[in-house]
């Protein structure tokens, strides 16, 4: 319902106060499709693919991964994904800003470490609220900030087609939240919900090997004159 609210809100938002903009161009699924073809597209959409796998691993299975901290209360569930949500679109608003600060790859680095390592104390945090809530926290901001860097390498790679590329980021990161369902459901029956996190930041491990694998080999000469401009525009909020 309040999902519902902030669209119905959003819908008159637009009506009366957004200008009517011109349509673009039409751009047939063959041009949509055409940067698979650069492998430095393909490794960054990758790391978004794989990095967005693991933090939903856990998330998609987050009621019984965190069920003795919550107590299995559904209030005490529901303040947990507020503070989720809450810390991760915090960190995207100010992600680039950072990234004009430090740089978008180490900005990214340091995300996907703190990510990794987080997720992994998952099957010891989760076990009292005390220590899951900050776990949350750190794994919500890093989870979300990935994106603005992400943004800004693929603008600098393809700047004359940024909404295509862009869009295949967002098409990238809903690949990653539909396998962690499935990968979810195999780590529940293998290695238990508790353990999920263990499944979750080998993923985030791959994402930063395949990130840095890119960053190495073909580096951002120049990209957009700030990040400013990607924040929170082509990406996805916490969900």
């Amino acid at each position: 319902m309040f999902v519902a609210l902030l669209g119905a809100a959003a819908g008159i938002g637009v009506a009366l106060l957004l200008k009517e903009l011109p349509l673009p161009p039409q751009i047939t699924l063959g041009r949509r499709l055409a940067p698979l073809a650069d492998k430095r597209i393909v490794a960054t959409l990758a790391t978004t693919a794989l990095a967005m796998s693991g933090i939903f691993t856990v998330y998609t299975y987050f009621a019984v991964v965190f069920d003795r901290a919550t107590g299995e209360n559904a209030v005490v569930l529901g303040a947990l994904l507020v503070l989720w949500g809450t810390c991760g679109t915090l960190s995207n608003l100010s992600a680039g800003r950072m990234i004009d600060s430090i740089g978008s790859r180490w900005v990214l680095v340091t995300m996907l470490a703190i990510l990794a390592m987080d997720i992994a104390l998952t099957p010891w945090a989760g076990g009292w609220i005390g220590t899951a809530a900050p776990v949350i926290a750190v794994w919500g901001a890093c989870g979300w900030g990935v994106l603005v860097p992400q943004q800004y390498r693929l603008v600098g790679l393809a700047p004359s087609i940024a909404p295509v590329v862009l869009g295949l980021n967002t098409a990238s990161t809903y690949v990653g939240v539909a396998t962690a369902g499935v990968v979810g459901a195999a780590g529940i029956e293998t290695a238990g919900a508790h353990n999920l996190g263990f499944v979750g930041a080998v993923l985030i491990g791959l994402a930063l090997a395949v990130s840095e694998f890119a960053a190495r080999k073909w580096p951002l000469s120049s990209g957009p004159k700030t990040a400013g401009s990607l924040q929170p525009a082509g990406s996805v909020g916490p969900t």
